[in-house]
């Protein structure tokens, strides 16, 4: 037996929930009263945030933008070169 259908009002408003609080989703899907699956697939669907192989810890893939647009023209990522004849640089 399949749940029923959510709204495109209960859809926007899980996606508000996942991308400004930090309501996990099993508290977002108890408020919505969806499941956790319809708040998981919601999230993959819109991209609210990354967990990054995490359960618990995430970041909002607009806040990783927010970050690199802040970083300051003209300043690139600092580069190093890996150790000699490997030739390949690596961020640090």
């Amino acid at each position: 037996m399949q749940g029923r259908a959510l709204t495109m009002e209960e859809i926007q408003r899980i996606v508000s929930l996942l991308a400004e609080t930090q309501m996990t989703m099993p508290e977002i899907a108890m408020r919505m009263q969806c499941s956790r699956s319809a708040v998981v697939s919601i999230n993959r669907r819109f991209q609210v945030r990354e967990y990054g192989g995490f359960r618990s810890k995430w970041e909002n893939p607009k806040s990783l933008v927010d970050r690199a647009a802040s970083q300051p023209e003209g300043e690139p990522e600092k580069v190093s070169s890996a150790a000699p004849g490997n030739g390949s640089p690596t961020a640090v």
